[in-house]
């Protein structure tokens, strides 16, 4: 039985094992699978136990009522801090300037996933401590971005568990960040949204798919939790709440986003996407945000996410040139040049290259201009156009006039 599990594991195994999984492979694994028991306490959170019964409680009460003590006296924003404050530690992100050591990678993951469920399931947030854990985990992420567990399938039980319970704790940092760091995060609120009310948002806002219909719906929770109807902090709270949505409602949600010009939430949905170790990021979605941002124009966004593809595509000259040309159209010739002159070195005879090289910069560079999202949707992207004053180009045929109306 032992060959059957691993040999599934290998070909079969989920990118992204749930709790349910490593609490299976806990037990197949034996006196070393209890480190993957605390990994599943992790993506399970610990919430506490509901005070109202179940049955005289409506699912989206609790939920409002658990959003609402989320917010209170907590005012989220996208905007980074415009001064830096130095911590003196010399691993901080925001430390003492160029040339600082890496962060020293976790030596046991055992150690490291007790030390996250013993924080996260304290009775009060030990704050600082909680950020290092979280920090550690993350440094995981970033050293084996792209680690797969399923390639040590045949190692020993201890290797194995180990390997798996690394891939587990880098995708629940990377999962988490947004609500455990800055801009919009921090230890506080990965603490108490470990503990919602699984009947209400559930941990980590599981439950938020459960509760809605459509993306009226999350915005409308989103108001409730922004203070005083905050624009900024609306946004924040639609990148949140939209953190377990199941694929066609995330991304209805960055439609409507989109077809209304909300530029931060959009931003903020693209960051969600990108929420995952390389290995794990599905790039169809990354394609869907950056045309929807192309539609609006909102290059700055479109760029952030056709860099998540060339990363993810490395070497691909039709990514690099699509990335060099948003960075020309949002008006970022220096960056454009680069990127285009990487591309230029990895395919020398590249005409339509050399063509966007030779005209950066001028009006002669308008016929290589993105006009709209790849795989747009047409409806979508008149909708956006108009939001952009402008009207569709409708093709026609040579000597046919558009019928117009005398006003």
């Amino acid at each position: 039985m032992d060959l059957i599990w691993r040999e599934a594991l290998r070909s079969a195994g989920p990118v992204v094992p749930d709790a349910f999984d490593l609490l299976d492979w806990a037990t197949r694994l034996g006196e070393h699978g209890g480190v993957l028991r605390d990994c599943a306490s992790l993506i399970q959170g610990f919430p506490a136990a509901s005070a109202r019964p179940v049955s005289v409680a409506w699912t989206v009460d609790v939920a409002r009522a658990s959003l609402l003590e989320l917010a209170r006296g907590r005012t989220l924003s996208l905007r980074e801090r415009s001064e830096p404050t130095f911590s003196g530690r010399p691993d901080s992100p925001m430390g003492i300037g160029p040339g600082i050591p890496a962060r020293t990678p976790p030596a046991d993951p055992a150690e490291l996933a007790a030390r996250l469920v013993r924080l996260l399931g304290s009775a009060e947030p030990d704050a600082p401590a909680l950020a290092d854990a979280v920090e550690d985990a993350l440094e995981l992420a970033r050293r084996l971005p792209m680690l797969d567990y399923r390639r040590s399938a045949d190692a020993s039980p201890r290797r194995l568990a180990a390997v798996i319970a690394t891939a587990a704790l880098a995708d629940f940092a990377s999962d988490v960040r947004d609500l455990a760091l800055p801009p919009f995060g921090s230890p506080e609120l990965l603490w108490q949204s470990a503990r919602l009310d699984r009947h209400g948002l559930g941990p980590w806002f599981r439950n938020v798919p459960n509760i809605i219909r459509d993306s009226n719906d999350l915005f409308d929770l989103a108001r409730m939790a922004a203070v005083d109807g905050d624009e900024d902090s609306w946004s924040a709270w639609v990148g949140l709440l939209s953190r377990r949505l199941p694929k066609w409602l995330f991304l209805h949600v960055a439609d409507d986003l989109a077809d209304h010009g909300k530029t931060a939430a959009l931003d903020a949905m693209v960051v969600r996407a990108l929420a995952r170790r390389p290995a794990t990021i599905e790039l169809a979605t990354i394609f869907y945000l950056r045309d929807a941002a192309l539609d609006i124009g909102a290059y700055d966004i479109a760029a952030r996410a056709q860099a998540a593809t060339v990363a993810l595509r490395p070497g691909d000259i039709l990514e690099l040139e699509i990335l060099g040309t948003i960075h020309a159209q949002n008006g970022d010739f220096v960056q454009a040049r680069a990127i285009l002159l990487q591309a230029q070195a990895l395919a020398p005879l590249h005409t339509g290259i050399q063509a966007r090289l030779e005209t950066l910069g001028s009006p002669a560079f308008a016929p290589f201009r993105i006009a709209r999202g790849f795989g747009s949707p047409d409806d979508r992207y008149e909708t956006r156009l108009g939001l952009r004053g402008a009207l569709p180009d409708y093709p026609r045929m040579v000597g046919q006039q558009i019928a117009a109306v005398e006003v």
